[in-house]
């Protein structure tokens, strides 16, 4: 979920071909699908986040790390895609879910998450991103697993940054399709704006 116009983008976890992918909900919860603009849609979007000072441009993230620098047009709700790159350093075994970007001294941090499990430490890392080249420097990760939940665990269902540079995630227990859901907050760290 990501702030556009007088309401939100949401991403949509869908595979199928005749499924959203991104969709505007007013200040009225009216649900508005836009259209996406390639044949080729995205596997299933886990993650958005506007980049910082630039109006309505946007990074929309697969759990493949796939990312989608797009462009949404507040009159018509035109999605264009600008540019497609791959988050660095990934394992096969991840699923990311939650993205951020950080304006630092030193340039845009950009933060992204595996979820994790049950068997498996959730891994968060940083790079520095070169928004003209699409490029990573700086790569740095960070594994850990949190206390709650317990069971059917994700450490990380997504990941808010505030404009103090607090880093926050929500870890959540996904049993499957029907729940029951639970959802935990966290406070994972501390940004800082001198880099």
């Amino acid at each position: 979920v990501v702030a556009f116009k007088d309401g939100f983008l949401v991403v949509h976890d869908n595979k199928k071909k005749n499924q959203p992918r991104v969709s505007f909900i007013d200040k009225k919860y009216q649900i508005t699908p836009l259209v996406w603009p390639d044949p080729e849609l995205p596997y299933d979007l886990e993650s958005a986040y506007q980049f910082p000072n630039i109006e309505n441009r946007y990074i929309f993230m697969e759990s493949t790390g796939k990312c989608y620098e797009a462009s949404v047009d507040p009159k018509d709700y035109r999605i264009d895609i600008l540019h497609t790159y791959t988050l660095p350093k990934l394992k096969p075994t991840m699923n990311l879910e939650g993205i951020a970007i950080f304006p630092s001294g030193q340039g845009l941090v950009i933060i992204y998450g595996d979820r994790g499990s049950d068997s498996r430490k959730s891994t968060l890392f940083t790079a520095l991103f070169n928004p003209k080249s699409k490029s990573f420097k700086e790569v740095k990760t960070l594994t850990f697993d949190l206390p709650q939940p317990k069971k059917d665990k994700r450490n990380i269902a997504d990941l808010a940054l505030k404009t103090d540079g607090s880093l926050w995630c929500s870890a959540t227990s996904d049993p499957g399709d029907d729940g029951p859901f639970s959802t935990f907050i966290y406070e994972l760290g501390q940004f800082s704006h001198a880099g």
